[in-house]
């Protein structure tokens, strides 16, 4: 070995240190390791998320059985024969749900001889968090509610042939967006029949989950199985390929 070679990697035993090539290799692997790492937690968010809306459908479908014992019926929504309003500001979708659900209720019914008779519950059938709740800006005690993203979640009654209450537009909520994506139930792949409600003689929930109100993904750039995917709802959604 000629006294080059041996200055060019050891002095006096010891490593002199790494080359070129070889701290490029390290790095790029370190990239590599650290995306994955990125990739893995921001996949386990997104399923914590969908989890955590699960489960408040889960809460409401409990409190929905509550209501149908006392009222006989669900909740309206708002948007078909019934109209609910507070002082003066319309409430339509998930906001009817926290109207009836998550506030006290006074249900009024037709006792002997025709008589009104009314029956006070103090507590709420459910009890809703501050996150979980979207106020409308003219009333605080209006709200929608929310999903785990915090985009208002959509609520509609099917009860009669004509109950079916396409959800597609801003003004749907109480703090419109500037752009809404499609209801999910108009759209192939989401749905086993398209342009019905899936629930029939009960009631729809949903949540556009982690694109919210952004319209990309539904459009010519945009990745329509992916926001089908996203999509949290009561229904079983048909297999994705």
């Amino acid at each position: 070995m000629t006294t080059s070679e041996t200055g060019r990697r050891f002095r006096k035993g010891a490593p002199l240190g790494f080359t070129l090539i070889e701290v490029l290799v390290v790095i790029s692997l370190m990239v590599i390791i650290v995306a994955a790492l990125v990739a893995n937690t921001l996949s386990v968010g997104q399923r914590a998320y969908v989890k955590a809306t699960e489960s408040l459908f889960q809460r409401i479908d409990l409190a929905m059985g509550t209501y149908h014992d006392r009222e006989g019926f669900y909740v309206p929504d708002g948007l078909d024969a019934d109209y609910l309003s507070r002082e003066g500001v319309q409430i339509r979708g998930s906001a009817c749900l926290y109207e009836c659900l998550g506030r006290s209720m006074i249900i009024a019914k037709v006792g002997p001889g025709g008589r009104k008779v009314y029956e006070r519950y103090p507590s709420p059938a459910i009890r809703f968090k501050d996150a979980e709740l979207d106020k409308a800006p003219d009333d605080p005690m209006v709200a929608e509610i929310k999903d785990a993203w915090g985009t208002p979640i959509h609520y509609d009654r099917l009860e009669g042939d004509e109950s079916y209450s396409v959800q597609d537009y801003p003004e749907i909520h109480l703090n419109p967006p500037d752009n809404h994506p499609p209801d999910p139930r108009e759209l192939e792949g989401c749905v086993k029949k398209v342009g019905t409600g899936q629930h029939p003689g009960a009631f729809d929930l949903w949540s556009h989950g982690r694109f919210g109100h952004d319209v990309t993904p539904y459009g010519e750039e945009g990745d329509l199985q992916a926001a089908i995917k996203a999509i949290v709802c009561n229904w079983d959604k048909p297999p994705q390929e």
